[in-house]
């Protein structure tokens, strides 16, 4: 018997805006980019752009009412969306933005494809008085399944919340660790309780 082991390198990189604006994205960016990510794995070549709705350039002001992200496959010159999600902030809420600080683009199980945690946050203050999130959530693409970790922020007991969507359990148990260790890095930095009740 003959075995033969394919390995890819997994390359990660931000795209800059000139990039951005140069590639259509078959007219889905309806705000603008945050952030844009593109990476290759065993499956070929990615794009995940964050964007922001009033996201500007150099600007520590801006307030967002709505995000929204974006999977792209790279095909033929082409580009695939694979999957997307969005979110809007609630009437309580002032702001909502993305945490890049805790988003990766690892293989965190080792199967030759990079597995992208996404991670975002509301806030209750409109002009950035108030920078205690409201609502956390982590997002875990598995095979291009968005598998989610919600949090609802709360100094009291009784309106706290952490839900971890069905599909979570079936995540293997490296991804689950890293998200574990995400939470705790998170609670320690930015002083997120991320539990329920």
């Amino acid at each position: 018997m003959l075995f033969i082991a394919v390995s890819f390198a997994q390359e990660i990189r931000i795209l800059n805006a000139a990039e951005i604006d140069e590639i259509a994205y078959e007219g889905d960016l309806d705000m603008p980019v945050f952030r844009g990510f593109e990476y290759r794995d065993g499956g070929g070549l990615w794009d995940m752009l964050l964007l922001e709705n009033n996201y500007v350039a150099g600007s520590d002001t801006a307030t967002n009412s709505s995000i929204k992200g974006i999977l792209y496959l790279q095909d033929h010159g082409g580009y695939l969306k694979k999957t997307e999600f969005k979110d809007f902030i609630k009437e309580e809420e002032g702001d909502i933005r993305f945490w890049t600080s805790y988003c990766s683009f690892t293989d965190l199980d080792g199967d030759g494809y990079i597995d992208p945690v996404v991670v975002y946050a509301s806030y209750k203050g409109k002009d950035k008085s108030d920078e205690e999130p409201l609502r956390v959530k982590i997002f875990v693409f598995y095979k291009t399944a968005k598998i989610g970790v919600r949090a609802q922020e709360c100094a009291l007991d009784a309106c706290r919340t952490l839900k971890f969507d069905k599909s979570y359990a079936a995540l293997p148990l490296s991804i689950r660790r890293h998200v574990l260790q995400l939470m705790e890095i998170m609670r320690t930095e930015r002083g997120v309780i991320l539990k329920d009740g």
